[in-house]
């Protein structure tokens, strides 16, 4: 079977973990504040919390602005659930506004959607792509409203040599199974506004309990970080040989501007033809191919909001995601080309 996305757990992370195992200190301790400071140093924040999931980072953010009943939150509608989910925990309101054609929220919907009660933006680096951040800020700053950076997908990206995560008032990272680097489940909230420190202090200490990441965890995210930049190398070679045999493929749209502005976490394609994903999805499995949409839902698919976004919906119907991990062979890849242009017709 080719998945489409696998976790790259080497003899090394194994014996990383075994190491903690064998410690016996295997609660929350050392492990743990190494992968802070580790990620604190290699992203340039402030200061950084360790959690059990990216959307509870995003929880003990939220509550460290103060955001809450009344408060609204914009953030895209191309994401994953549990961000709109994070911001209805805190009881604030999500404003779902739509993307821009590289699959991020579009700096233009977020100016349109500002009211007086507007506390905050969530910029989601979706895809591994790089958002864009720095016409973002100037946004937040202008309305004086705080920036929100979801890195779940792109951590290791960087614009202009700066990091992505370090742009924000604070970000989040996911370590869940199949992210870019893997803990199994694991988070991590990462500060850089030295205003919010104080309040971000005292949330770990009235709150972080309930959101413990264990040394087990750490001990394998330590030594996956060590071996980040290599992960985003590998992927990028897959893509770049993705938009190699896809790229003058009629039917397909081929992101080839993102080469310089994504870590491809995943490889999104449009379909220039109608076609069932449905029907696409069982005949790629019936070759042991595993393929997906690029989100399951879009947040406005599943709540009702006033306005429309269709941008985000014609890029729904048109992308599929495509496999691609470090540990990716290259039979493989040209396996997942041929079979895709062959169900479409080349």
């Amino acid at each position: 079977m080719i998945p489409h996305s696998k976790p790259t757990i080497d003899e090394d992370d194994i014996k990383a973990t075994i190491n903690t195992l064998k410690s016996g200190m295997i609660a929350s301790g050392e492990m743990v504040k190494e992968l802070e400071r580790k990620l604190c140093e290699y992203i340039g924040g402030v200061k950084a919390k360790a959690t059990c999931t990216g959307r509870s980072a995003l929880v003990l953010g939220l509550l460290t602005l103060g955001i809450g009943e009344g408060d609204e939150v914009i953030l895209p509608t191309y994401v994953c659930h549990s961000v709109m989910d994070a911001v209805a925990f805190v009881g604030a309101n999500p404003v779902i506004v739509d993307i821009g054609d590289d699959y991020c929220i579009d700096p233009e919907e977020v100016k349109r959607h500002i009211t007086s009660k507007t506390k905050a933006i969530i910029v989601v680096h979706i895809f591994g792509i790089s958002a864009k951040i720095k016409e973002l800020k100037e946004i937040a700053e202008e309305n004086s409203l705080y920036l929100i950076e979801d890195c779940a997908q792109a951590i290791g990206g960087d614009i202009s040599g700066r990091k992505l995560g370090s742009f924000g008032d604070f970000s989040i990272f996911s370590f869940q199974a199949t992210k870019v680097i893997a803990t199994g489940e694991g988070g991590m909230c990462l500060v850089n506004n030295f205003k919010i420190l104080e309040n971000f202090e005292k949330v770990i200490k009235s709150k972080g309990e309930f959101f413990q990441m264990s040394d087990i965890q750490a001990s394998l995210g330590v030594n996956q970080l060590n071996k980040l930049d290599d992960f985003i190398e590998k992927r990028r070679k897959i893509a770049k040989k993705y938009m190699e045999l896809l790229n003058g493929f009629p039917l397909i749209y081929v992101p080839v501007e993102e080469e310089n502005k994504s870590i491809f976490f995943r490889f999104p394609v449009r379909v220039k033809k109608d076609f069932c994903f449905d029907s696409l999805r069982k005949t790629m499995e019936s070759y042991r191919i595993h393929i997906r949409k690029g989100v399951d839902k879009m947040l406005h698919q599943i709540v009702e909001v006033g306005n429309k976004c269709p941008n985000a919906d014609l890029i729904f119907k048109e992308t599929i995601s495509l496999p691609i991990y470090p540990s990716m062979k290259l039979s493989d890849l040209y396996s997942v080309v041929s079979k895709i242009k062959q169900f479409l017709g080349e």
